[in-house]
């Protein structure tokens, strides 16, 4: 009986030292976790940056999937802290007798997206996630045949 006392004491005194350790904040999975952005329908995500100072979150995205494709939308949302981004200029664009943004296979290209104002305490503080959603179709189909390719961003909002 008295083993077991010994190996109670053990693990009250491991839990202690992971709860002062978890208050504290460094064992705050946001920090362990790294930066992440993924797409989805071959829209490969190659960079990103968020920036609090332009309020713009910017991606760089290569698209993989046969025929050329014309981008017509592109949103992020951040529901925890209630930021919507959008990209307004694609809707302006024209390719042939359709409008968006035209993407030849195996292009590399940048999209922006203008976001609500971020709060100032963002900047550097903790990293967001961000529900990315990208509308398009290909160039040889008509509008009524859109696809929606969705992903997610896990990223520091930079000053």
């Amino acid at each position: 009986m008295e083993f077991l006392l010994v190996y109670a004491w053990a693990i009250l005194v491991v839990l202690v030292v992971v709860g002062t350790l978890a208050y504290f904040g460094v064992l705050n999975p946001e920090i362990i976790i790294p930066e992440r952005c993924h797409l989805s329908q071959g829209f490969y995500c190659k960079d990103h940056i968020l920036s609090a100072g332009d309020d713009e979150l910017i991606l760089q995205v290569r698209y993989g999937v046969g025929p050329d494709a014309l981008l017509t939308e592109a949103y992020a949302t951040n529901q925890r802290r209630g930021i919507y981004c959008e990209n307004i200029s694609l809707k302006d664009l024209t390719y042939g007798k359709n409008n968006g943004f035209y993407v030849k296979s195996g292009d590399l290209f940048e999209i922006l997206l203008r976001c609500d104002p971020f709060d100032d305490d963002l900047a550097g503080s903790t990293k967001e996630r961000f529900d990315l959603k990208l509308l398009w179709h290909r160039v040889d189909s008509e509008t009524s045949y859109t696809h929606t390719a969705e992903g997610q961003l896990f990223a520091m909002i930079e000053e």
